[in-house]
């Protein structure tokens, strides 16, 4: 989905897309869409990907589901390509708190230091 590349001398790691990260860059744009979710956050990485998103429904629930969200975007993506790019879970954390908002945030924006090593 990408490669981690290195730009000058002293330049930090970053994500290069390939064209199925490509593919997977429009399908996470396609979700912020929905009414009532956003997604604030994200890194296509090499062999995985890392989102926050956040479901404003009412009463704690959202619509679609989470489950419904993710299965879509594995869906429009496999689809494109024709052969199966995803496994069939995900791992999903609920943020309690601004400061667990914040170390999520910050540990999708330095995932691809923490990749390359």
């Amino acid at each position: 989905m990408s490669k981690i590349v290195r730009e000058g001398l002293c330049a930090l790691p970053k994500t290069e897309l390939t064209a199925i990260g490509e593919e997977v860059k429009k399908s996470i744009e396609f979700i912020n869409k929905y009414p009532d979710i956003s997604v604030d956050k994200y890194a296509i990485m090499p062999d995985h990907i890392h989102l926050l998103i956040s479901i404003n429904g009412t009463g704690g629930h959202g619509d679609p589901p989470l489950q419904d969200i993710i299965a879509r975007l594995k869906s429009f993506t496999t689809h494109k390509y024709g052969e199966p790019l995803w496994q069939r879970s995900f791992y999903d954390h609920i943020i309690r708190d601004e400061e667990d908002y914040l170390n999520t945030w910050n540990y999708i924006d330095s995932n691809s230091v923490k990749h390359e090593k």
